[in-house]
């Protein structure tokens, strides 16, 4: 007994309780992280057009760097978990935000698409360890008092997504003849030619961004010198008045190997089961999200509105704008309404969102920014409320949350290819895979909540 209990206070894996205000500061480093996250995510989204012009290439072709993007995060996030046992987290985390940001601060100036695709990969790459990091990081802390965290995550995740296109805006073209006048304009100050136009054009916003980036850095290098992370213990080896271990017996540790009382009624198969779901749930929830964030600015310039990249960077700011509301409504909803509920009603939000697009948004701007607003209300609140459902049922290890990250970026790396080869001359394309989400949501959140409902009647829960 006292040799197990030995082993969790002087392992590496599991640590001494950790203080009060070591969680709220390294919570606060998460927050921030996420917030460049988001940033970095969805630079490329508002900017797609000028690097079409900037590599003289169709919208077919460059929305290729969204599906190298989602497959490198997906290789990132199988690979974290391995990555996480080698090196502390906030040292990684500063790393993985080092190559975020080079990669932001040389995405304008790459002189060949091949080396922006390669680009794009490394950035992918970075992303999916990350989002394991933090995936895991806030229940890991909290534990049972995750749920208003893992609702306050997501908000400033959304914070992010919602700056490159507020960033950007000011320097992309804002009318037709945006670009021949200002190509003429610089053809007298410098050689002026299109690909040096575009570098110039991008290179303010990217740097913006890229600082962001270094920022998120150097806060996790200090926390790794002067608060150095180690994963606490489970909340049942602690003492909740003085945050100190306390001993338990050998079977109430063996007990503890699967999640409280839901999981002890399943072994095997039956806990694999619910994974599973949960995974498809995220997995294409994360994938519909990515796709029409990408390329979001692009429905609004192929449509029969034939809107400028900036008039269409506005409207991905009402998105994302919106994106952010929902998700800070749902820190305080998270209290008051179940998280299946929060689920339910933002289902019903993005099949009415879908719906307009596919029948007014292509030919009306006011059914088009409608469309935004309730993309983003509806997309705000999906992923958070089924983590803080699950997390209930399951312990989101490493290894379970990069299942949940690789499962998101397999799915978001397809959907480009079957929204960008179209979506030149078909611009509604980008409804299909909601649709298809949207209908694969329902009927595995249906399946997990019969599962978990059954299980608890049993339990007598």
């Amino acid at each position: 007994m006292e040799k197990e209990i030995e082993k969790r206070k002087d392992g590496e894996a599991v640590q001494l309780p950790i203080s009060r205000a070591q969680k709220i500061i390294t919570t606060c480093a998460v927050f921030y992280g996420n917030v460049t996250f988001g940033c970095a995510m969805n630079a490329y989204g508002p900017s797609l057009t000028d690097f079409t012009n900037k590599y003289d290439t169709e919208t077919s072709t460059i929305s290729v760097v969204f599906t190298i993007n989602t497959a490198c995060y997906m290789v990132g996030a199988l690979l974290s978990t391995l990555i996480f046992r080698m090196i502390n987290r906030q040292l990684c985390v500063a790393f993985l935000f080092t190559g975020i940001a080079i990669t932001m601060f040389i995405s304008p100036h790459l002189p060949t698409l091949t080396l922006f695709f390669v680009v794009g990969g490394v950035l992918g790459f970075c992303m999916g360890c990350y989002d394991v990091a933090h995936f895991v990081w806030i229940m890991e802390m909290w534990q049972s008092k995750s749920g208003p965290f893992i609702q306050a995550q997501h908000f400033f995740f959304s914070v992010g997504s919602m700056l490159p296109s507020l960033i950007m805006s000011p320097f992309l073209t804002h009318t037709e003849d945006d670009d021949d006048d200002t190509t003429t304009t610089t053809t007298t100050t410098t050689t002026g030619s299109p690909e040096e136009e575009e570098e110039l054009r991008l290179f303010i916003p990217f740097t913006i961004i890229g600082c962001l980036c270094v920022l998120t850095a150097v806060f996790q290098v200090v926390l790794f010198i002067f608060m150095r992370y180690r994963p606490p213990p489970p909340e049942e080896f602690t003492n909740g008045e003085n945050n100190e271990i306390v001993e338990k017996t050998d079977q109430e540790i063996e007990d503890y190997s699967k999640k409280n009382w839901f999981q002890k009624q399943w072994p095997g198969w039956p806990i694999a089961r619910l994974v599973i779901l949960s995974a498809l749930i995220i997995g294409f929830d994360q994938g519909m999200e990515m796709c029409t964030m990408q390329l979001f600015p692009t429905y609004g310039q192929k449509s029969n509105l034939q809107l400028t990249e900036s008039q269409s960077a506005n409207t991905m700011t009402a998105l994302t704008g919106a994106f952010t509301v929902g998700r800070g409504a749902a820190i305080i909803f998270i209290f008051k309404i179940p998280a299946q509920i929060i689920f339910s009603v933002n289902i019903l939000i993005v099949m009415a969102a879908n719906i307009i697009l596919v029948v007014w948004a292509n030919d009306s701007e006011t059914m088009l920014w409608i469309t935004a607003i309730l993309f983003g209300l509806g997309f705000s609140s999906l992923m958070a409320s089924i983590c803080v459902y699950m997390e209930r049922y399951l312990n989101f290890t490493n290894t379970i949350g990069s299942m949940m990250i690789v499962s998101g970026s397999l799915i978001g790396s397809i959907y480009p290819l079957i929204v960008g080869d179209s979506i030149d001359y078909n611009p509604v394309v980008l409804s299909y895979p909601i649709f298809f989400s949207v209908g694969v949501l329902i009927i595995a959140s249906a399946l997990a909540y019969k599962i978990t409902y059954k299980t608890q009647r049993r339990a007598g829960g």
